[in-house]
């Protein structure tokens, strides 16, 4: 399968086949006895490092052109089957199935296509734009009009949702270009960033789309940015709207929850899953791209506002401005 020639934006999940056994990426294992080396779960093979680079390449796109809380991938190798969920977490995988001797694969496709969108991982939060809405945005944002470069290439738009901090069951919605598969890995914070048309307000806004660290004392960035403002620190860009998305069931990841189920190896040292949850931030300070600064006195004067407003947060106040002036 070549990613060039697929559109990974219509997949509901990608089916890998290998013919070879050896080209399975994982090891069975006997019992959680065997496990005795640092990563007991996946070969350390050509063949099979070659597959789990496949998968990977595949659910990452998959991933970065969708808003999904997770996708599923089928595996099948030879004359048995894995079935594996993805997620910003990592990934659960079944042990083989024998779909010539066993049901489980025929039920897979059977619950699926019956499931509801966020069980499959479609992300709730996200719709289709209304004409008057894609109107408005296209009037109001240079960047959403088609330009020269994108002949041919119609471009797609979404409306996401973001809580309105300090109502109740109330949400903010704002149009975003549809987003594209980038080079990145399919775990871990998955930001992205996008310029915004906010539908209430009617203005252009700032979008950045990731999972945050959900630990406690981890503090929320949007909470950050309230602080700062709270205390009239200079130089901090105006945070209009944040918070978590959806519920706690499909926007929250799931895979450190099974390190310790029974059926799962254990490998030595015992492996560590940090579990995100899906959150977005709203700016009303868009910055200006590099590429479109006049001259080298812009780049000092944006590198002397991000550390007034770094080291007001952070150091004594009366000593910071004469630090400033030492270093420009």
């Amino acid at each position: 399968m070549s990613l060039e020639a697929t559109n990974s934006s219509l997949v509901e999940f990608f089916i890998e086949h290998e013919s070879q056994p050896n080209m399975d990426p994982f090891i069975v294992l006997k019992s959680k006895a065997c496990s005795l080396c640092i990563n007991p779960f996946v070969k350390d093979s050509t063949e099979g490092i070659s597959t789990l680079g496949r998968m990977t390449s595949y659910v990452t796109s998959h991933l970065g052109s969708q808003f999904r809380t997770h996708v599923f991938f089928v595996l099948i190798v030879h004359n048995y089957a894995r079935i594996i969920r993805w997620g910003r977490g990592g990934a659960v995988v079944t042990a083989p199935i024998r779909f010539n001797e066993e049901r489980h694969l025929f039920d897979f496709f059977i619950r699926y296509n019956y499931a509801k969108s966020d069980i499959r991982g479609s992300d709730s939060s996200i719709r289709a734009p209304k004409t008057e809405e894609l109107h408005a945005a296209t009037r109001l944002i240079d960047e959403f009009r088609d330009s020269g470069a994108d002949k041919g290439k119609a471009k797609k738009f979404l409306v996401v949702s973001v809580p309105r901090r300090g109502y109740n069951n109330e949400s903010d919605h704002y149009v975003i270009e549809a987003p594209f598969a980038t080079i990145s890995p399919p775990t871990g914070r998955a930001t992205r960033t996008f310029i915004a048309y906010d539908i209430r307000r009617n203005m252009r806004v700032f979008v950045r789309d990731s999972w945050r660290i959900n630990i406690i004392g981890v503090p929320k960035e949007g909470d950050s940015y309230a602080k700062l403002r709270a205390h009239n620190v200079p130089s901090i860009a105006f945070c209009s709207n944040s918070g978590d998305i959806g519920d706690d069931t499909y926007h929250t990841t799931q895979t450190h929850c099974f390190v310790d189920a029974d059926w799962a190896p254990s490998p030595k040292p015992a492996a560590e899953f940090t579990p995100h949850r899906r959150y977005r931030i709203v700016l009303d300070t868009i910055g200006t791209p590099l590429e479109r600064f006049k001259c080298s006195r812009d780049m000092v004067r944006a590198i002397r506002a991000s550390l007034i407003g770094e080291f007001f947060g952070s150091w004594n106040a009366y000593a910071l401005p004469l630090w400033i002036t030492s270093l420009l």
